[in-house]
């Protein structure tokens, strides 16, 4: 069997283990990374929150998302008009109990 001298041993490659490998190794730590997937990076590079946002960011930008006002200038409701009269509380009739 053979045998490893490791300062320590940081299990999963994701933001957090990524983080503390580099720190520690920065420090003068010997680390060893263990990850049970092939690649590296962890659930948040290869299939999380990387490529959900750079997804996201990517139908926006064609379809030009950001380049549109915040309030639409075609809604139905901006251009609508009333034909009725305004409303005179004194005209309706009231039922006292």
């Amino acid at each position: 069997m053979t045998s490893y001298d490791f300062d320590l041993l940081v299990i999963g490659s994701g933001p957090g283990g990524h983080r503390a490998a580099i720190q520690a190794a920065k420090l003068g730590k010997r680390v060893a990374l263990v990850e049970k997937n092939a690649l590296m990076g962890g659930v948040c590079v290869h299939t999380g929150t990387i490529p959900s946002k750079t997804l996201r960011e990517a139908a926006m930008h064609l379809t030009g998302y950001r380049e549109r006002a915040p309030c639409a200038t075609s809604s139905p409701r901006k251009n609508a008009t009333t034909t009725s009269k305004p409303l005179d509380m004194r005209s309706i009739k009231h039922d006292t109990l």
